[in-house]
């Protein structure tokens, strides 16, 4: 089945984006493709996603009329117009040998049917059909999407960091350090862009209690793509056991950070290790806790703003403080190069 459909229609979607203005019988993607000027494709091309609002407060820098401006609040109203961003998509690396199209890509979830018929504009209002779930190699030209953020936002002194704990801190650390890391598949539709990645770390606390943290992935954005991170996930010393699991997520929602980690945190605190004693424990009932906390970090997904939810991509359950070694995730999407690493304290 081809990826790429013909059709000579006008756009035929929901009238919350594509009602046209009075008396016109262009789209709102056809009226912004046909004058958006190519000042605005250069810095899009950049690969950064660029605000739709930065774009309507210099109307005038992007070519863009009166007439567009409108349009797309009568279409989107200003709350959604705060929240959608213009980004380049170019799977076929065809930057500077064909004209990008535009297209609309909805905020729902990947599997939903509406990804599969993406309307796609080029400059003259010729318009296509593509199949935004399937793979690209068809689609011979690159894309201006007009869509809702991934990325997640950095804000606020809930943003998680490593610290080393106590005062002062211990000549000695130790540490789980992933070397390299590969996904077979990052749950997220090429048509979406580049995947949003991060991980949880779950653990019980030094108080009994389930914890977890999370850690941007901000390098990691593809499948089949080697990672060579070589960055520290988890410092040891705030765990009661020598053991502890590792999740992937892939960021849909447009939650921010902090709002991310208190999410992982309040559901991975109702895990509780109070009837273990740490000092005559076996290695099955600690995991058998850890895979209570691991079933509590995966449900504790945030449901999301609209309809599209981040995705859970892979687990790796129960990793012993001082394994060196490769690791597969429980369904086979994740290949993981986990090292024990000491963090010394540089003392004169």
């Amino acid at each position: 089945m081809h990826v790429l459909y013909r059709t000579s229609l006008l756009l035929i979607l929901p009238m919350t984006l594509f009602a046209c203005g009075r008396g016109s019988t262009r789209s709102v993607l056809q009226e912004i493709a046909s004058t958006a000027n190519d000042t605005l494709i250069r810095e899009l091309e950049q690969g950064e996603e660029k605000p739709m609002r930065e774009v309507l407060a210099n109307k005038e820098r992007y070519g863009l009329s009166d007439k567009e401006v409108q349009l797309l609040i009568e279409n989107f109203g200003e709350e959604q117009l705060n929240q959608l961003v213009l980004d380049y998509i170019d799977p076929n690396g065809l930057k500077g040998e064909a004209q990008a199209r535009w297209a609309y890509i909805p905020q729902v979830s990947d599997s939903d049917d509406s990804l599969r018929r993406i309307e796609s504009v080029a400059k003259e209002g010729q318009i296509d059909i593509i199949d935004g779930t399937r793979s690209p190699e068809l689609v011979r030209f690159p894309l201006i999407t007009l869509s809702y953020p991934e990325k997640i936002q950095l804000s606020g002194p809930d943003h998680a960091s490593l610290r080393l704990a106590g005062e002062p801190a211990a000549a000695v650390e130790s540490s789980i350090l992933i070397d390299s890391l590969r996904f077979s598949d990052v749950q997220e539709p090429w048509i979406k862009g580049a995947a949003e990645l991060y991980m949880v770390i779950s653990f019980v606390d030094k108080n009994g209690a389930g914890a977890s943290e999370l850690i941007e992935l901000p390098s990691v954005d593809a499948a089949n793509t080697d990672y060579e991170l070589k960055q520290i996930a988890f410092l040891w010393n705030k765990s009661q056991y020598q053991f502890a699991n590792i999740a992937f997520f892939e960021h849909d929602s447009g939650q921010n950070f902090s709002g991310l980690a208190r999410a992982f945190t309040t559901a991975a605190a109702g895990v509780a290790s109070a009837v273990i004693n740490p000092t005559q424990t076996t290695t099955v009932a600690v995991a058998n806790i850890l895979n209570q906390l691991a079933g509590a970090v995966i449900s504790a997904l945030p449901p999301a703003a609209f309809t599209d939810g981040d995705d859970f991509v892979d687990q790796i359950n129960t990793v012993e403080k001082n394994f060196n070694g490769s690791r597969s995730g429980l369904n086979g999407r994740a290949q993981v190069e986990i090292r024990h690493f000491e963090v010394k304290l540089n003392t004169p």
